[in-house]
């Protein structure tokens, strides 16, 4: 902060101080304990790593969450949730008019490419199965440490060749299932739309939602697979792909809202 005194950057003040305090604190604490009580220590790292292992599964299960919502909403004809379509909208545009704004701050600041963030966002739906393996070998290593007694304060691989095997089955079985959600959802529309018209507007919404959904799903995840496979680049980022569905679906339901009025 340029200028500290500056009542205006009170609130930066407090969360520098803050991080200076929580730093210089356990710098001190590892410092202390490594000269005068390296076993503490010891046992203090152990356990920060078996916390990091148990943290995975707040982060798995959102994407497991998220890819589960589309091939739902195509089986129940349905959302999966009861919210108000406009609020739910209008919120997740503005949190996207946000991101853009953050991302566009560091692009300017630090020279960031697009297809790094377009990379970076994609692992969320990439990385599913080696979060779920680190879940496992963490527990396992958690358990070996607190229960049999063993020494676990040190970090090990659970093997790359595996792990990228793992990630292209996921790959399959998830481009495989967002192909499928879409084909089902076009299916349906078109038979809801010769057949019971007045069902056809009740569920155009969210079966249009799971195509969209299941199509963001399929360009976000088709090119990491052919990169592993062959090797590719990347196009759209999934970023833009999201503001897209976002604003076809604002869209989709004012059309739906005039027409009904």
């Amino acid at each position: 902060v340029r200028d500290p005194f500056n009542p205006r950057h009170r609130f930066h003040n407090l969360v520098l101080a803050y991080s200076a305090v929580v730093f210089v604190g356990f710098l001190s604490f590892a410092v202390f304990c490594g000269i005068w009580a390296p076993k503490a220590l010891n046992w203090a790292l152990r356990h920060l790593v078996i916390f990091f292992n148990v943290s995975y599964p707040f982060t798995t299960v959102f994407g497991l969450l998220w890819a589960a919502i589309p091939p739902w909403i195509v089986i129940t004809d349905s959302f999966p949730f009861a919210l108000n379509a406009i609020n739910a909208l209008t919120i997740s545009l503005g949190m996207k008019l946000i991101e853009f704004n953050v991302i566009s701050k560091l692009q300017s600041m630090v020279g960031l490419d697009e297809n790094a963030i377009g990379m970076t966002s994609r692992m969320d739906k990439v990385a599913v199965p080696i979060k779920l393996r680190a879940i496992i070998f963490g527990l396992q290593s958690g358990w070996a440490d607190i229960r049999q007694k063993k020494d676990n304060s040190f970090w090990i691989s659970f093997g790359g060749e595996a792990t990228i095997n793992y990630v292209r089955m996921w790959l399959q079985v998830l481009v495989m299932t967002m192909a499928l959600t879409v084909v089902i959802a076009l299916i349906k529309l078109i038979v809801y739309g010769i057949t019971n018209t007045l069902y056809f507007y009740k569920v155009v919404m969210p079966l249009s939602f799971a195509m969209a959904s299941a199509l963001n799903y399929i360009s976000s995840t088709l090119e990491p697979f052919r990169y592993l496979v062959v090797g590719n680049a990347v196009t759209l980022m999934p970023r833009w792909a999201e503001l897209l569905v976002m604003l076809a679906m604002l869209v989709g339901y004012w059309v739906l809202q005039s027409r009904d009025s």
